[in-house]
């Protein structure tokens, strides 16, 4: 059985969502950021980069948000989450993926973890007041025609492109 390694208000809910809409049986596994689950010695065995999400499959461990996506499209093609058979439009789902998770994911994660990026309290707080502006520019050359946007985009998406609504994941096990 897949687990997988997941904190709340991270990127790992893409994966989450993945799993769920493919119907896979998986354990959840939540680390607590406060606690810096991530950095205690037996995640690290698990992801030495002390990153979630992280998922454990039966020929090792994949991490990386884009890797798991289409790691779990490929696994459960039923499912339908990406377009497999369309090299071409596979690749517009990738790029869409990984500006995510470089661009967008980034600019965000200044908001809460500025320490990342300084330790000068003062240049922390200009990280924060300045994501919302950066947060929103990431998304101008992707919302020039929001009326259009949905309708671009492959039927193959699941939950994420036709707009539903999402709950949140479960803490606990799913399928057996």
């Amino acid at each position: 059985m897949l687990k997988l390694y997941y904190a709340p208000h991270t990127c790992a809910l893409a994966s989450h969502i993945a799993l769920e809409e493919a119907g896979a049986k998986y354990e959840a596994i939540r680390l607590n950021f406060k606690n810096d689950d991530q950095k205690k010695p037996d995640y690290l065995k698990i992801n030495p980069k002390a990153r979630v999400p992280a998922l454990v499959t039966d020929r090792g461990v994949l991490t990386e948000t884009p890797a798991l996506l289409i790691y779990i499209a490929q696994s459960f093609p039923a499912a339908r989450l990406a377009p497999l058979d369309d090299p071409f439009a596979l690749a517009k789902v990738q790029a869409f993926n990984s500006y995510l998770c470089s661009t967008v994911h980034v600019a965000h994660a200044h908001r809460m973890r500025g320490t990342r990026w300084t330790d000068d309290a003062a240049a922390i707080e200009s990280m924060k007041k300045k994501v919302p502006q950066s947060v929103g520019e990431c998304f101008a050359p992707s919302t020039a025609s929001t009326s259009t946007r949905r309708r671009r985009l492959p039927s193959t998406f699941g939950a994420l492109a036709s707009g539903r609504r999402c709950a949140r994941p479960s803490r606990t096990r799913r399928g057996n």
